[in-house]
C-alpha cells in the first residue's frame, strides 16, 4: 500500500481555504489546515508533511518568515508559495529560500492543476512510490492507462494534448462519480 500524501497547508482566508481543501484532496490524502503560521509551525513539529502550500500574507506574521524556520529544521522541505501580490522582493526571497513553486492568487487553474501534478509526482518518485499502470477498457478496442496517461485505440497510441490527457485521466480516475 502506498504511504498517504500529506500536505500542510496554510491560508487566512476562510472560504479560499475551504475551497483549497477541496480541490487539493484529489492530490493529497491528508491535508492539515491553518489560518495562522504560528499554528501551522506548532503542527510542523509534530508531523512529517510531503509538501507545505503557504500564503504569504499571514496573520501576526510573513509567510516567508514561516518558510525560513521550515527551511532551517527541514532544508529538503517541498514548498509552493501563494499570494496576491507580485512583488518582486517576495518572489526573490522565495527563490533564496528554496521554494519549488511561486503561485499567484488568483489562481491560474491550469497552472495550478500542472503544479500539483508535477509536485505530486516528484514527491511520489521521491519515496518510491509507483503511480497505477492499470489499464482501463473504456470501449471495445479503446483503453486508457492510468500510470502512463496514454490512450490506445485498437492498440494503437493516440496522441492527446496535455489537457485532453489530463481531462481523460480524471475522468477514467473517477468513473461513475460526478467530476
Amino acid at each position: 500500500m502506498n504511504k498517504p500524501l500529506r500536505l500542510l497547508l496554510i491560508e487566512d482566508d476562510p472560504s479560499l481555504q475551504e475551497e483549497l481543501v477541496l480541490f487539493l484532496s484529489d492530490f493529497f490524502e491528508v491535508i492539515d489546515p491553518f489560518f495562522t503560521a504560528e499554528e501551522a509551525y506548532t503542527q510542523y513539529l509534530n508531523a512529517s508533511y510531503d509538501l507545505v502550500m503557504s500564503d504569504i500574507q499571514l496573520p501576526h506574521t510573513n509567510g516567508l518568515a514561516l518558510i525560513e524556520k521550515i527551511k532551517k529544521k527541514n532544508p529538503e522541505q517541498m514548498v509552493i508559495v501563494m499570494s496576491a501580490y507580485k512583488e518582486t522582493e517576495y518572489f526573490l526571497k522565495s527563490i533564496e529560500l528554496g521554494i519549488y513553486s511561486f503561485l499567484t492568487k488568483p489562481f491560474d487553474s491550469q497552472l495550478l492543476i500542472n503544479t500539483l501534478v508535477k509536485a505530486t509526482a516528484k514527491l511520489r518518485q521521491k519515496e518510491g512510490i509507483k503511480e497505477p499502470t492499470t489499464t482501463v477498457l473504456l470501449y471495445e478496442g479503446v483503453s486508457f492507462d492510468l500510470g502512463k496517461n496514454v490512450l490506445h485505440v485498437k492498440g494503437v497510441e493516440q496522441e492527446l494534448t496535455a489537457k485532453e490527457e489530463l481531462l481523460l485521466a480524471l475522468l477514467v480516475k473517477y468513473a461513475n462519480t460526478f467530476v
